[in-house]
């Protein structure tokens, strides 16, 4: 048993009744998009929550950035229709640019690679557009580290985690969203050199302290954010009955911790529910607002 010091929360052996279980990650490399395809529906998980692939424009940028070197830049095209690859070359107190590839993608996403001004070998010249290519196919076929760091915290929201440090990358878990959250986890880790870890944690009183703090913040600055956003009263009648139900979800959220942890949190509650209800009452008059601005314009 120890206790981690970032959190206060206390580890133990997994098979002692846990309140849930603290989660953390170590991203490496990229991602096979179908691998992960493959290993998320084995497990019955909904494909939908699998991140998209790239576009090929972004692919495309990707791929062309991975030439950049010393006296090698990038540079978009008009409109940003594609890329070149210019090679940038000094001679005393002078720079001189030269084109050596142009990239683009066509309407179907098909690239297309075509040979700049500044002279090449012909193995010179196969070897960098064979190198764009691959680079380009790696890129339409795989997610990013980047898009699966973000995504993991997209997944640790759905199964009611809260964030236990003010920077991310440590979340409590709560036990009834353990199965789910551990079903994607093997799914990552099988698809993936992606490590995530799992530490389980019990309702001892730093826990309850540590996890009661992170909820509380949580839902004091959404809070805060939609009482905001209903002040200003910029927002449409979609948008306002947008709001209303996260302020229904988070209440619905506080609810899950409330049991879990055994403390009420009725203020926070009765807020939530006073937030909730007002955005709904706005969500309706300026929805019946927006159909009489159209109906006097149709007249």
């Amino acid at each position: 048993m120890g206790t981690d010091a970032t959190t206060g929360i206390i580890a133990i052996e997994t098979g002692v009744e846990t309140a849930g279980a603290i989660a953390f990650w170590r991203l490496s490399g990229s991602t096979n998009h179908q691998r992960l395809v493959n290993e998320w529906t084995a497990r019955g998980l909904d494909v939908k929550l699998v991140p998209s692939l790239p576009t090929p424009e972004v692919a495309l940028r990707a791929a062309c950035h991975e030439q950049q070197e010393t006296r090698i830049l990038i540079r978009p095209l008009e409109k940003r229709a594609g890329y070149s690859v210019v090679r940038e070359k000094a001679s005393g107190d002078d720079l001189a640019w030269g084109v050596l590839l142009r990239a683009k993608v066509d309407v179907i996403g098909q690239l297309h690679v075509e040979p700049g001004e500044v002279p090449q070998t012909p193995e010179q010249l196969s070897a960098r557009v064979a190198k764009l290519n691959a680079d380009f196919t790696s890129h339409m076929q795989t997610i990013p580290q980047a898009r699966m760091s973000g995504w993991l915290v997209d997944l640790a929201t759905r199964v009611a985690a809260v964030r236990l440090r003010d920077t991310g990358g440590i979340y409590f878990v709560p036990r009834p969203a353990l199965d789910e959250w551990r079903e994607m986890v093997r799914a990552i880790r099988a698809a993936s050199s992606h490590a995530v870890f799992e530490i389980p944690s019990m309702r001892s009183d730093e826990a309850v302290a540590a996890i009661l703090d992170a909820i509380t913040q949580e839902a004091e600055t959404a809070l805060a954010a939609l009482e905001k956003e209903l002040a200003e009263g910029d927002l449409g009648g979609r948008a306002l009955e947008n709001r209303a139900n996260e302020a229904r979800a988070l209440k619905g959220k506080v609810s899950t911790y409330e049991k879990l942890l055994g403390k009420k949190m009725d203020a926070m509650q009765a807020s939530l529910e006073n937030i909730a209800a007002n955005l709904t009452a706005a969500a309706l008059a300026k929805t019946a607002a927006e159909e009489d601005a159209r109906a006097a314009r149709a007249a």
